[in-house]
C-alpha cells in the first residue's frame, strides 16, 4: 500500500493528557474567539491557536501545559457551561473516557487537514508541541 491509500484511510489526531484542547463543530468564528479569550483570561492559559478544522468547525489548543487532569477537565467543564455547546460536551464525555484529549490533524475523508487561522499571546508550548506534530504528518500535503 502506498502513502497515498494509506492516507487516505487512517486519520490522525494529536493527543496530550498535560493541555487544554478543544473540538467546537458547527460554532461561528466569533464565538470560538469568545470562548478562547476568555478561557485564556480566566484560566491563564496564556495564548491559543485556533484551528480551522472543517467548515464551521474548529479546534483550540491553548499554550499552558498543565500536569493536573482534574484541572483540565475543570477547564473544559466550564467551557461546555459557558458556551452551551451539546457537541463539546459529548467530546468531552469520551476524552474522559480516554483520560486525553485528542484532536484531528490530518485529512478525513474529503476534508482537509486542520488548518491554524488565529494565534494568540504565547505560543512556546502545548501550542508549539501541536504544531511539531501537525507538521510531522502533513509535510508533503
Amino acid at each position: 500500500m502506498n502513502k497515498k491509500n494509506i492516507t487516505q484511510y487512517t486519520i490522525i489526531g494529536y493527543t496530550t493528557d498535560e493541555g487544554v484542547l478543544l473540538d467546537l463543530d458547527h460554532t461561528t468564528q466569533p464565538q470560538v474567539k469568545n470562548l478562547a479569550k476568555t478561557l485564556t483570561h480566566t484560566f491563564k492559559l496564556e495564548g491559543y491557536y485556533i484551528i480551522l478544522s472543517s467548515p464551521d468547525c474548529y479546534h483550540i489548543v491553548f499554550n499552558r501545559r498543565i500536569k493536573s487532569w482534574s484541572k483540565i477537565t475543570k477547564i473544559i467543564a466550564h467551557a461546555c457551561l459557558w458556551s452551551k455547546h451539546r457537541g463539546l460536551s459529548g467530546w468531552l464525555l469520551f476524552q474522559l473516557v480516554k483520560q486525553a484529549l485528542t484532536i484531528r490533524i490530518t485529512s478525513k475523508g474529503e476534508k482537509h487537514p486542520p488548518k491554524i487561522i488565529i494565534e494568540h499571546g504565547k505560543t512556546d508550548d502545548i501550542c508549539k508541541e501541536y504544531h511539531e506534530v501537525y507538521d510531522m504528518f502533513n509535510r508533503n500535503i
